[in-house]
């Protein structure tokens, strides 16, 4: 059977992304109105950074992109969760930029106790977060830098 779409007089609305460019802070908290939905820059921050997490939600979504010279001053980011009762599931590819053979490997959140992602030195990294339910956010994506990223107890 042959099927045709004709979409030359259709308008597809809601597909556009709205972006964020999140400030350059020791600490920002995150909520469902301002940041859900969106794509999130990072800056290149001037200190460690700690982005708290909103509570997550049953599909409620955060996308979060670094990129640029962010480890040329040797600052972290951290993703936390409101409080230790909310936690990540899922995995993340880091890829080492420092090993000759620039390895990549699987780092993952059990989605049981893992409630900090941290991201020491990030040269870049697109991490999506989608949530499971009241206290588990789904976590996919991938990090570059010279230092693994951890997803573990803070």
């Amino acid at each position: 059977m042959k099927r045709d779409l004709n979409v030359s007089d259709t308008k597809l609305t809601g597909l556009e992304t709205k972006v964020v460019l999140l400030t350059d802070t020791a600490a920002t908290t995150l909520t469902k109105a301002a940041h859900a939905g969106r794509t999130m820059i990072i800056p290149n921050v001037g200190q460690d950074s700690t982005f708290t997490l909103p509570t997550p939600e049953v599909g409620m979504h955060l996308h979060f992109v670094g990129f640029g010279a962010l480890a040329a001053d040797g600052h972290d980011v951290i993703f936390r969760a409101t409080d230790d009762t909310v936690f990540f599931h899922g995995a993340l590819v880091h890829h080492d930029t420092d090993q000759t053979g620039q390895t990549s490997a699987v780092v993952w959140g059990n989605g049981s106790d893992n409630d900090q992602i941290k991201l020491d030195l990030p040269e870049a990294f697109d991490i999506h977060l989608v949530g499971k339910s009241a206290t588990v956010w789904y976590v996919y994506g991938w990090t570059a830098s010279a230092t693994p990223v951890t997803i573990a107890d803070a």
